[in-house]
């Protein structure tokens, strides 16, 4: 009874072990581009925020990195970025959005970075969605 126990314990730490690693691997997918004519979806949002980056290529893609300040006067949470990657001749090889800062005080600059995938040449980082945050009320803006 005992050994049968031990048995079925064994088979699921390795169970559990292997649908974690699975689950590790999935998470390490490398970036693709995606198709589209994407835009900010707040107009003007160069009001709000500056935006630094550099571009480095690394093995199979290329990290984009940087800086982003809240010139506002509102905390900014939930930053997304959207990336837009072209080739030598300017033609828009694609589209990513990501993740951004989790939270951006009023005047404070917040590092960011963005796995891209290969292939483009040229870049173009913008801010794609935010929520502004009033603290007197403690509500969300989108």
């Amino acid at each position: 009874m005992l050994r049968a126990f031990r048995s079925a314990l064994r088979r699921g730490a390795v169970a559990v072990l292997v649908g974690a690693l699975g689950g590790c691997a999935a998470l390490s997918a490398p970036p693709t581009w995606q198709p589209g004519n994407l835009t900010s979806l707040i107009i003007g949002w160069q009001q709000y925020f500056r935006v630094q980056w550099a571009a480095t290529p690394a093995k199979d893609s290329v990290l984009i990195d940087g800086y982003i300040t809240n010139i506002w006067g509102f905390t900014a949470q939930r930053v997304r970025v959207l990336v837009t990657g072209y080739d030598a001749a300017g033609q828009q090889v694609g589209q990513l959005i990501a993740w951004g800062p989790n939270e951006i005080t009023p005047g404070s600059r917040v590092y960011f970075d963005v796995q891209v995938p290969s292939g483009a040449t040229n870049y173009d980082v913008s801010i794609f969605s935010w929520n502004w945050v009033q603290a007197a009320m403690n509500m969300e803006f989108p």
